[in-house]
């Protein structure tokens, strides 16, 4: 297994310098309070103090975070080991990796969310957005861990 997990406990001037647009390598996030929900693209800055919880994410790693207290709590799941605070976290040796999971998320204008959700990383077109993840499963299959990879429009079928 190549992909590792990480966890760290962050100040808003640690995870900010995550998210410091353009964010090439992690282009999508979902960012999310109790009231609402955004998925801006990569060239956006991200106001870290508005949101209780998010994660940026793409082909090669994902950071997720959440707000506790003063600090936020974080994950960050890739091959590439981050700076020396983060702490890996010990996942089962014999772990296998299955990258073709996925779901589809809401519409832009699904009734139940009481807003437009805006897909601002996603190109326009036809095609619900679709959320790629990996997940990790130990030997018997058991999910162990997930972590987002992408997303993309792909049609209901």
């Amino acid at each position: 297994m190549s992909e590792r997990l990480w966890t760290a406990t962050l100040t808003a001037e640690q995870l900010e310098r995550w998210l410091v647009p353009p964010r090439t390598t992690a282009k999508f996030t979902i960012l999310e309070r109790l009231t609402a929900i955004a998925f801006p693209a990569p060239t956006e800055p991200i106001p870290v103090s508005e949101w209780t919880q998010g994660r940026i994410f793409g082909s090669d790693f994902e950071l997720r975070w959440e707000k506790r207290g003063d600090h936020y709590r974080a994950w960050l799941a890739g091959e590439q080991a981050p700076e020396d605070f983060w702490t890996e976290v010990l996942l089962p040796a014999d772990m296998q990796i299955d990258k073709k999971v996925g779901c589809y998320l809401w519409g832009p204008n699904e009734m139940r969310i009481a807003h437009h959700l805006d897909y601002r990383a996603l190109p326009e077109g036809k095609g619900r957005p679709w959320l790629i993840r990996h997940d990790f499963r130990d030997k018997e299959g058991t999910l162990v861990y997930f972590r987002f990879a992408g997303m993309q429009r792909k049609d209901k079928s």
